[in-house]
Formats: structure tokens, C-alpha cells, sequence
């Protein structure tokens, strides 16, 4: 079955099931090029790849030591400035996507550079302050530090290219589009850590009921974001799957760290197999490698940082049953899908990746204030 073929059974497939884009006739054949020139090696090559920078990021700001937040605000400066560091590469991430995605704006690198670090400055001057005036560790500082930080961006977004998106209706419409998306990123921040205390909290059944939520989440997500992008069906599936699953993916790293029973981790595990054999696309592929991917990722820098053993390859095993189940179905490489996605979009992936893993790998800091108890013992 030729590729065209495929893919138009793929999208007729993908659309009755879950319609989280689909292939133009031009990214057609910007795919069949690609499966007709790429070799295996370099596909393997870009999907084994892919992950390093954000894993090499998170453990380079691992390496920075730290005092004890009993040395109080003034004596963890080592701190203040990894949370800077953090905090622009959150900031910059943002903005990279934003230039991609508007990109007949054109975005000028220096006023994307200058924007973030001011706003990473700011945020967490803020954050300085309230942890002088009330407590250090100042409880969730990552989500303290957001407010300051946005308000900076999007005040150094008008002011660097108003003007320009202002006056042309078409820039307006998709700046609000892909404002809508920024949305969703944000409530992520706040979602996620409130799902995860409500996770903690249970125990036994309840904790293995609770997790069907996830999916919920996850609907809400992909169909915000699927509403909010209209007709821009080709970049769909890598904005969902790169922000929603990859978020995902990493907080269920956390839940499953933290489950008390192996049924909570059956139920997690079979939550994933339903979804699979639910939509059957480039969507699912993406979804498998994150879920595989990711997991593997944060163990690994859990590992390096915290010299922890880790058990996250439990979706190996779905990563390569969707390969094998889609090869034999449709008689499309998965692989080259994947490899191609990846290739091809790399600067709005990476942004993504770095944004996400960056910030929640600081999350389980205990300077940072997370404590999912919300008792907060330390300002008592």
C-alpha cells in the first residue's frame, strides 16, 4: 500500500476517533521524500537524540550546590541564581515557540534573549522578596514566580512587536490562537500539583480510582488545544502531544514513584493500553515516544542527581507494540513518521522539552516550597 493511501486511511481513521489534526498534501509529501531518503541509523539517531539537550540542561543546573534553606534567603545566593537560570530557559522556551508559530512576525533572537532574562530577573525578585518578608522556602515558588514572569513577556511582546501583529488582521488571529495554548501551559503548572496532592492524599482503592482522572485531563487538554488551533491541522498532534503528554508523562513518573499498591500502577499502565488502542496515528506514535521516552529521561536524571535507583521503563514495551501494531496495519514505517516529526519540527520540540522537563524536574526541590501536603510546616 503506497504511503498517500496510508495516510489518507490514517486521517479518515484519526479523524472518527480522535481529530487531533491530520496531513496536508504538502506534508504528504515532505513525509514520502523523507521515508524514501533517511536511512535507519538516522532515524534511530534522531529519536535517541532528541532527549539530550533537556537532560543535559536539567543536569547541569542539578550540578550547582546548594545550602540548606535553614541558611535562610540570604545565604542560598547559589540557589537565586539557578532559579534565574531556570526561570529564562522557561521564559525563552515560551518565546521560541511563540517566534515558530507566528513566524511571519519575525521575531528578532535578541529581543527574545533580552525579554527572557529581564523577566527571569524580575520573577524571581519577587520571589526574593516575599521569601525576606514571609518564609523561605517561599511555598510553590515556581508558580510564585509565574505571574511577574508572564507579565514581563507579554509586556516585552507588545512592546518589541506590537505594531507589527496590530496591524495585520491575520497575525492577530493566530497570536490569539497561539495565546490560547499559553493558557493551557500555564493552568498546566497549577493542574498537575493539584492532582498530585489530591494522589498523595488516597491510599489503596481510592488511590487507584483516582487515577482514571489523568485521562480526563488529558482530554480536556488535547481538546483545548485542538479547538483553539482551528485549521492548522499539520502542526497539531506535535503541539498536543509536547505539551499535554509530555507534562503528563512526567507526573505520572511522579505518581507512580509515589503510588502505594501495584494495583494503582496496573490501573496507570492499563489506562495507557486503552488510549493506544483508541486512536492508531502520527498522534499515538508521538504519544508512545513521549510515554516511553520521558519516563526513562527523568529516571535518568533522577539517577545522576540523586543517585536513585529507577524502574521507569514500563512503556518501552508500548512504544514498540505501537511500531509493530501500525506496520502491520497500515504498512506505514511508524519509525519514519516519528523520526520525521522530530527532524522536522525540531525547534518547537526542543523548546517544549526543555521548558517542561527543566521545570518540573526543580519542582521536588526543597527550596523550591513544593509540598503537596500544603501544610507548609517550615513557616510554623
Amino acid at each position: 500500500m503506497g504511503i498517500f493511501s496510508c495516510s489518507m486511511a490514517l486521517d479518515k481513521l484519526a479523524t472518527k476517533l480522535q481529530p487531533h489534526g491530520c496531513y496536508s498534501i504538502q506534508r504528504l509529501r515532505r513525509l514520502k521524500l523523507y521515508t524514501e531518503t533517511r536511512l535507519l541509523w538516522r532515524l534511530l539517531a534522531v529519536c535517541f537524540l532528541t532527549p539530550i539537550p533537556c537532560i543535559a540542561m536539567a543536569t547541569l543546573v542539578e550540578s550547582m550546590p546548594l545550602a540548606p534553606p535553614s541558611a535562610g534567603p540570604f545565604n542560598n545566593f547559589a540557589f537565586w541564581i539557578r532559579a534565574t537560570i531556570v526561570t529564562y530557559f522557561v521564559d525563552y522556551s515560551v518565546l521560541v515557540q511563540m517566534s515558530q508559530s507566528l513566524a511571519r512576525l519575525k521575531m528578532e533572537h535578541r529581543y527574545i534573549v533580552t525579554i527572557a532574562l529581564v523577566g527571569s530577573v524580575i520573577s524571581f525578585t519577587v520571589v526574593f522578596a516575599v521569601a525576606v518578608w514571609v518564609a523561605f522556602p517561599v511555598p510553590f515558588s515556581m508558580l510564585v514566580a509565574s505571574p511577574p514572569s508572564t507579565l514581563v513577556v507579554l509586556i516585552g511582546f507588545n512592546f518589541a512587536w506590537g505594531l507589527r501583529w496590530s496591524a495585520d488582521a491575520g497575525l492577530r488571529r493566530d497570536f490569539v490562537r497561539h495565546m490560547m495554548v499559553f493558557v493551557w501551559q500555564v493552568a498546566l503548572t497549577f493542574i498537575y500539583p493539584l492532582y498530585i496532592f489530591g494522589f498523595t492524599s488516597l491510599s489503596g482503592v481510592s488511590q487507584t480510582a483516582f487515577v482514571l482522572l489523568l485521562p480526563t485531563i488529558k482530554a480536556v487538554g488535547e481538546s483545548w488545544i485542538s479547538h483553539t488551533l482551528g485549521d492548522e491541522n499539520d502542526i497539531k498532534p506535535e503541539v498536543i502531544i509536547f505539551n499535554v503528554e509530555v507534562f503528563n508523562a512526567l507526573y505520572v513518573s511522579c505518581a507512580v514513584q509515589n503510588s502505594t499498591s501495584y494495583a494503582t500502577t496496573i490501573a496507570l499502565m492499563l489506562v495507557d493500553v486503552l488510549h493506544f488502542w483508541f486512536c492508531m496515528t502520527e498522534y499515538i506514535i508521538l504519544v508512545e515516544y513521549t510515554e516511553a521516552v520521558l519516563p526513562m529521561v527523568y529516571a535518568l536524571y533522577l539517577m545522576i542527581a540523586f543517585h536513585m535507583p529507577n524502574n521507569n521503563i514500563l512503556e518501552l514495551t508500548s512504544l514498540v507494540l505501537a511500531i509493530a501494531v501500525l506496520r502491520r496495519a497500515l504498512g506505514i514505517s511508524s519509525l519514519h513518521q516519528l523520526a520525521f516529526v522530530l527532524e522536522t519540527q525540531t525547534s518547537m520540540i526542543q523548546s517544549k522539552l526543555m521548558l517542561w522537563f527543566v521545570y518540573v524536574t526543580q519542582v521536588p526541590l526543597e527550596h523550591v516550597g513544593t509540598d503537596f501536603s500544603f501544610k507548609f510546616k517550615w513557616i510554623h
